[in-house]
Protein backbone atom coordinates (compact mmCIF):
# COMPACT_ATOMS: atom_id res chain seq x y z
CA UNK A 1 0.00 0.00 0.00
CA UNK A 2 1.57 3.37 -1.51
CA UNK A 3 1.62 6.56 0.88
CA UNK A 4 1.37 9.29 -1.25
CA UNK A 5 -1.69 11.10 -1.50
CA UNK A 6 -3.19 8.74 1.05
CA UNK A 7 -0.50 10.66 3.67
CA UNK A 8 0.95 14.01 5.02
CA UNK A 9 4.23 14.18 7.27
CA UNK A 10 4.24 14.45 10.83
CA UNK A 11 7.38 14.49 13.36
CA UNK A 12 8.23 11.30 15.44
CA UNK A 13 8.96 13.36 18.38
CA UNK A 14 5.43 14.89 17.79
CA UNK A 15 3.37 12.10 18.14
CA UNK A 16 1.32 11.50 20.98
CA UNK A 17 -1.65 8.63 22.29
CA UNK A 18 -3.99 8.85 19.54
CA UNK A 19 -1.83 10.46 16.69
CA UNK A 20 -1.96 8.48 13.64
CA UNK A 21 1.06 6.95 11.60
CA UNK A 22 2.34 4.56 9.14
CA UNK A 23 4.18 1.83 10.82
CA UNK A 24 5.42 -1.02 8.24
CA UNK A 25 3.24 1.04 5.35
CA UNK A 26 0.10 0.33 7.28
CA UNK A 27 -2.30 3.10 9.09
CA UNK A 28 -1.80 2.86 12.78
CA UNK A 29 -2.99 4.45 16.18
CA UNK A 30 -0.47 5.21 18.50
CA UNK A 31 -1.12 4.00 21.88
CA UNK A 32 2.26 4.54 23.98
CA UNK A 33 5.32 6.23 23.15
CA UNK A 34 8.81 6.13 25.15
CA UNK A 35 11.77 7.68 24.73
CA UNK A 36 15.39 5.90 24.56
CA UNK A 37 18.26 8.86 25.23
CA UNK A 38 21.03 9.27 22.56
CA UNK A 39 23.19 7.03 23.33
CA UNK A 40 27.24 6.29 22.65
CA UNK A 41 26.83 5.86 18.83
CA UNK A 42 23.44 7.86 18.15
CA UNK A 43 20.36 10.28 18.28
CA UNK A 44 17.77 9.76 21.19
CA UNK A 45 15.03 7.47 19.43
CA UNK A 46 11.18 7.84 19.79
CA UNK A 47 9.93 3.75 20.59
CA UNK A 48 5.66 3.66 19.55
CA UNK A 49 3.27 0.93 20.12
CA UNK A 50 0.81 1.61 17.95
CA UNK A 51 -2.47 -0.78 16.61
CA UNK A 52 -3.37 -1.01 12.95
CA UNK A 53 -6.33 0.93 12.35
CA UNK A 54 -7.50 -1.44 9.29
CA UNK A 55 -6.69 -4.65 10.92
CA UNK A 56 -6.10 -4.35 15.08
CA UNK A 57 -2.67 -5.60 14.90
CA UNK A 58 -0.70 -4.33 17.46
CA UNK A 59 2.87 -3.30 16.17
CA UNK A 60 6.30 -1.74 17.84
CA UNK A 61 8.42 0.60 16.29
CA UNK A 62 11.77 2.83 16.93
CA UNK A 63 12.17 5.97 14.86
CA UNK A 64 15.36 8.82 15.40
CA UNK A 65 14.02 11.61 17.50
CA UNK A 66 12.42 14.17 15.04
CA UNK A 67 12.30 12.00 11.72
CA UNK A 68 9.71 12.58 9.16
CA UNK A 69 7.26 10.37 9.05
CA UNK A 70 4.22 9.74 7.00
CA UNK A 71 0.59 9.85 9.06
CA UNK A 72 -2.75 8.34 7.17
CA UNK A 73 -5.21 10.75 5.82
CA UNK A 74 -8.41 9.80 7.64
CA UNK A 75 -11.81 10.93 6.14
CA UNK A 76 -15.38 10.13 8.40
CA UNK A 77 -18.58 10.12 6.47
CA UNK A 78 -21.84 9.33 7.58
CA UNK A 79 -24.23 7.71 4.89
CA UNK A 80 -28.19 6.28 5.67
CA UNK A 81 -27.99 3.04 5.48
CA UNK A 82 -30.79 1.98 2.39
CA UNK A 83 -30.03 -1.71 2.92
CA UNK A 84 -27.59 -4.82 2.79
CA UNK A 85 -27.10 -7.25 -0.04
CA UNK A 86 -24.66 -10.51 0.75
CA UNK A 87 -21.85 -9.00 3.04
CA UNK A 88 -22.07 -5.16 1.48
CA UNK A 89 -24.22 -2.38 2.52
CA UNK A 90 -25.90 -0.22 0.53
CA UNK A 91 -25.46 3.23 1.21
CA UNK A 92 -26.60 6.78 -0.08
CA UNK A 93 -23.96 8.85 -0.85
CA UNK A 94 -24.27 13.16 -0.52
CA UNK A 95 -25.63 13.21 -4.56
CA UNK A 96 -28.66 10.43 -3.70
CA UNK A 97 -26.54 7.69 -5.78
CA UNK A 98 -26.14 4.52 -3.74
CA UNK A 99 -23.16 3.75 -2.99
CA UNK A 100 -22.27 -0.58 -2.51
CA UNK A 101 -18.70 -0.82 -2.29
CA UNK A 102 -18.44 -0.82 1.88
CA UNK A 103 -18.63 -4.38 3.45
CA UNK A 104 -19.59 -5.04 6.78
CA UNK A 105 -16.52 -5.81 9.00
CA UNK A 106 -15.71 -8.73 10.44
CA UNK A 107 -12.58 -7.26 12.99
CA UNK A 108 -13.03 -8.29 16.81
CA UNK A 109 -12.70 -4.52 17.82
CA UNK A 110 -15.96 -3.20 15.24
CA UNK A 111 -17.88 -6.31 16.66
CA UNK A 112 -20.64 -4.38 18.26
CA UNK A 113 -21.21 -2.09 15.19
CA UNK A 114 -22.03 -4.74 12.99
CA UNK A 115 -24.44 -5.98 15.43
CA UNK A 116 -25.92 -2.84 15.37
CA UNK A 117 -26.13 -2.62 11.74
CA UNK A 118 -27.96 -5.64 11.48
CA UNK A 119 -30.61 -5.46 14.16
CA UNK A 120 -30.85 -1.51 12.10
CA UNK A 121 -31.24 -3.51 9.26
CA UNK A 122 -33.60 -6.29 10.76
CA UNK A 123 -35.75 -4.15 12.84
CA UNK A 124 -36.55 -1.38 9.59
CA UNK A 125 -34.71 1.13 11.61
CA UNK A 126 -33.82 3.92 9.77
CA UNK A 127 -30.27 4.35 10.62
CA UNK A 128 -26.92 6.40 9.80
CA UNK A 129 -23.52 4.68 9.60
CA UNK A 130 -20.57 6.46 10.07
CA UNK A 131 -17.44 5.23 7.29
CA UNK A 132 -13.97 5.86 8.02
CA UNK A 133 -11.65 5.93 4.57
CA UNK A 134 -8.25 5.45 5.23
CA UNK A 135 -5.52 4.21 2.74
CA UNK A 136 -8.12 3.54 0.03
CA UNK A 137 -10.12 1.46 2.46
CA UNK A 138 -13.09 2.08 3.59
CA UNK A 139 -14.77 0.86 6.84
CA UNK A 140 -17.65 1.06 9.15
CA UNK A 141 -16.84 2.44 12.31
CA UNK A 142 -20.28 3.80 13.88
CA UNK A 143 -23.38 3.59 13.62
CA UNK A 144 -26.80 5.80 15.12
CA UNK A 145 -30.77 5.65 14.77
CA UNK A 146 -31.68 8.67 11.87
CA UNK A 147 -34.18 10.58 14.15
CA UNK A 148 -34.38 13.16 11.52
CA UNK A 149 -36.25 10.56 8.81
CA UNK A 150 -39.71 11.53 10.74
Amino acid sequence: MEGGAHTEKVLSNKLTKGSLVMVNEKPCKVIKTSKAKPGKHGSAKIILVAIGILDDKKVEQSFASGELLDAPIVDRTEYPLLGLEDDFMVLQDESGEEKRDVKLTDRESLKEVREQILKFEEDEVPCLVMVMKCCGEEVPVGVREDKDDE
